[in-house]
């Protein structure tokens, strides 16, 4: 069972966790209109993902058969990890109260608007991933698709990205009914994010063979550390540092990418990823330390700041659609110019796949967001 969303063949590829803020018209939860340099964090991580995933199915042997920098790039993908971090803030922040932390939203309303959010996309990033890898390769095994589909706790997915959007479900449910009802249990959510120590040292199997044993591997997952940081830091937002911000001498956008940058360096030199309790122990620390300062400091208005939270607004559908327009473009660009250097090829074809799904987030995901939203309303209440 693969862990890391690392796009292996096909057509396509994290969290998700998907709230604007005061910049985007397309608002599906009440973000606080100060906290703008969360969105900056979003974007990048959406787009260091796309980077590793150029980079690495660029190498495939069907396409261009090369790596670039010692395959550094590849440690983009520790944007999934930024984004687990960001997701337990986000949720903390948008459904409890600043001060007390008693619920803001029912858990029906809550779940309501994670279901509109996420499924319907996540359901067409799953289909239109079927129908191109069988139009182009001719290759279809419904099983993998089965279970993305209905977010399965075992087995394989397709396509790949959806493995950690088990975990965001699994993170919203035990956030709901340890949070959001009567009666307060806490202790739910404590014990999943300490699961991973106790299976750590039991010393379980990371990829265990059995259904049972990958159910319990899900539950029990080393990125749960990373929600629990992201959540830890959205309690003290809510309760202390709310009222406090700093101004960067730098400007943000440069900091925060740097930081980022700064990240996937150390991560390349230590292999972070997620496969281990000690390696997401690190990974938080850093990405907590990010996400601090984004949650923190003033971001100016400005053509950077519109951009920039116009990729953050847009990395749900970047992080769930990039992959089919790489895999399109490495195909037609390696068979039609395949001595093109790899510095052309990797930023090539990045801004390609970001332009082409941000256009998904404004003509498909905004209007499907607002139907499913609407339907819910209409049928459920």
């Amino acid at each position: 069972m693969k862990n890391r969303a690392l796009v292996s063949d096909p057509p396509v590829m994290e969290l998700s966790s998907s709230a604007p803020t005061s910049g985007s018209s397309n608002k599906t939860d009440p973000i606080p209109n100060e906290i703008v340099g969360i969105q900056y964090l979003r974007g990048i991580a959406a787009i260091a993902v796309v980077v590793a995933h150029t980079a690495g199915m660029a190498n495939f042997e069907k396409y261009f058969g090369k790596y670039v920098l010692g395959g550094y790039l590849s440690k983009g993908a520790l944007g999934v990890d930024l984004f687990f971090l960001i997701s337990g803030f986000i949720i903390s922040i948008v459904s409890l109260k600043q001060g007390t932390l008693a619920p803001s939203v029912s858990l029906k309303k809550f779940l309501e608007r994670r279901f509109a959010r996420i499924v319907p996309l996540m359901w067409l990033a799953i289909l239109s991933y079927a129908a191109l890898r069988y139009t182009g390769r001719g290759v279809f095994d419904a099983w993998p698709y089965v279970r993305a589909f209905f977010l399965f706790p075992a087995g394989d997915v397709a396509p790949n990205q959806i493995w950690t959007l088990r975990h965001e479900l699994l993170f919203y449910l035990l956030f709901g009914i340890s949070f959001l009802l009567t009666t307060r249990r806490t202790w739910i959510l404590g014990a999943w994010c300490v699961a991973p120590l106790v299976y750590s040292a039991f010393s379980l199997p990371a990829e265990p063979d059995t259904t049972l044993g990958q159910m319990l591997r899900i539950i029990a997952n080393p990125v749960n550390v990373e929600f629990a940081a992201g959540f830890l830091l959205g309690l003290v937002w809510l309760l202390k540092t709310n009222r406090f911000s700093f101004t960067s001498p730098i400007s943000p956008i440069v900091v925060l990418i740097g930081g980022f940058i700064g990240f996937t360096i150390i991560g390349y030199f230590l292999d972070l990823g997620v496969e281990t309790v000690q390696k997401t122990l690190v990974s938080s620390a850093i990405c907590l330390a990010i996400l601090f300062v984004g949650v923190h400091v003033r971001c100016n208005p400005g053509w950077g700041d519109s951009l920039m939270q116009l990729f953050g607004a847009a990395s749900f559908s970047i992080y769930l659609f990039h992959p089919h327009i790489v895999s399109a473009c490495l195909g037609v660009w390696s068979h039609y110019a395949h001595g093109t250097p790899m510095i052309l090829v990797i930023p090539g074809i990045t801004a390609i796949a970001v332009l082409a799904t941000i256009a998904v987030h404004l003509w498909i995901e905004r209007p499907l967001v607002k139907a499913s939203k609407q339907l819910l309303a209409k049928y459920i209440g």
